[in-house]
């Protein structure tokens, strides 16, 4: 009940006036994906998400290095792949990321 509760106040707060019939939806499901990554992956993973969906949304990506950007870009995307990496690693909990596979000649 609390999460029905949850998630109708936080649907509410973030309709905007402009359009209610089609923010409604969108913010319906913007708000259930939200809780369902909270309740079921947590509070970490939550954060880590908005933090990884904000800085993609703020920040200019591109691969051509002569723009003045590159290297924000850059950095942006090494953070995220090594981020990826870290996370890649810490799911094996120091298994081989192949198994076997690496040791057979």
């Amino acid at each position: 009940m609390a999460i029905g509760i949850a998630a109708l106040v936080l649907t509410a707060m973030g309709l905007t006036p402009q359009n209610i019939l089609v923010d409604l939806p969108i913010t319906a499901v913007q708000i259930a994906l939200l809780l369902f990554v909270l309740i079921r992956f947590g509070l970490l993973a939550l954060a880590t998400s908005w933090l990884l969906f904000f800085l993609i949304l703020f920040t200019p990506i591109t691969l051509r290095l002569s723009h003045w950007y590159a290297g924000r870009s850059l950095f942006v995307l090494l953070f995220i792949a090594g981020l990826a990496t870290f996370g890649f690693r810490k799911a094996l909990a120091g298994q081989s990321a192949f198994g076997n596979l690496a040791l057979e000649d």
